[in-house]
């Protein structure tokens, strides 16, 4: 876990923060406070995971729907309008994106920025698409959970 938070691990992921070949392996940008791998699903798809990561930049309230969809040149379909959440007490936007990775299945990915004391925090719940439902409540439980230490 990060020094600037604290939250749990759902039950059956594993905490793959530590292991470098797996944050490579997952090609997050920005740096990784934590990477959560999912249980094996009935998709089979490697490394379905949560991460939570700090935007290299941090990105202003007021450009941070604009960040969530620039997704859309790098690939990503179907993204829907961006929806605010709230994170212990702060409040941040989510949106949810379909994406083909090179030779890959279609995922779909729910992408969440949130800022807090100068910091762009990135929450992204990463699965198959036919997974996608079953994971998110592991995502619920990890943010119900979440509680700010800094």
């Amino acid at each position: 876990m990060s020094s600037d938070f604290t939250t749990v691990v759902p039950n059956g992921w594993s905490d793959q923060t530590q292991n470098q070949d797996v944050v490579a392996a997952v090609s997050v940008s920005g740096t990784v406070l934590m990477l959560l791998i999912a249980p094996p699903t009935k998709a089979n798809v490697l490394n379905e995971h949560i991460d939570v990561s700090l935007v290299g930049s941090p990105v202003p309230d007021d450009q941070l729907a604009t960040y969530l969809q620039s997704v859309a040149q790098k690939g990503a379909t179907s993204l829907t309008m961006p929806q605010t959440f709230a994170l212990d007490g702060v409040t941040g936007l989510s949106i949810d994106y379909s994406y083909v990775p090179q030779g890959g299945v279609q995922h779909r990915i729910q992408d969440m920025v949130v800022n807090r004391n100068g910091i762009t925090y990135e929450i992204v719940l990463n699965t198959a698409t036919a997974d996608f439902a079953g994971q998110q409540p592991a995502l619920q439980q990890l943010m119900s959970a979440w509680h700010w230490t800094s």
